[in-house]
């Protein structure tokens, strides 16, 4: 299977953009399943428990705050995946739309404890 880097293409002077592979998307899987446990551990996020209902639910929108190339958003994706199965991601912009302030890069609802 080819590296990440080798499947690199030029974008611009200043970096290269990644294509997305099965490699890739075990890598960022494996690295926010260890980001949650740094985070919380074997356990619960205890606030989240004793202030939010189970039961909640609710969504947010990703806004872009300043004018910018969008980058990421597949990995966002898994992250969101593997937090909570039942969170929904939407982006509605896709890596390297050049976007405005204001712009509404993606969507997220959900259970509100995730």
């Amino acid at each position: 299977m080819m590296s990440p880097q080798s499947q690199a293409r030029p974008v611009g002077r200043d970096h290269r953009q990644i294509r997305w592979c099965r490699q890739l998307e075990v890598t960022v899987r494996r690295a926010a399943r260890g980001w949650m446990l740094e985070d919380l551990g074997f356990e619960a996020d205890w606030t989240s428990v004793a202030m939010v209902s189970a039961t909640a639910t609710g969504s947010l929108a990703v806004v872009a705050r300043r004018r910018g190339v969008i980058a990421g958003l597949p990995a966002a994706g898994l992250v969101v995946a593997e937090a909570n199965s039942q969170l929904t991601w939407e982006p509605l912009v896709a890596d390297g739309d050049l976007v405005e302030p204001g712009t509404v890069v993606a969507q997220l609802a959900g259970p509100i404890r995730s």
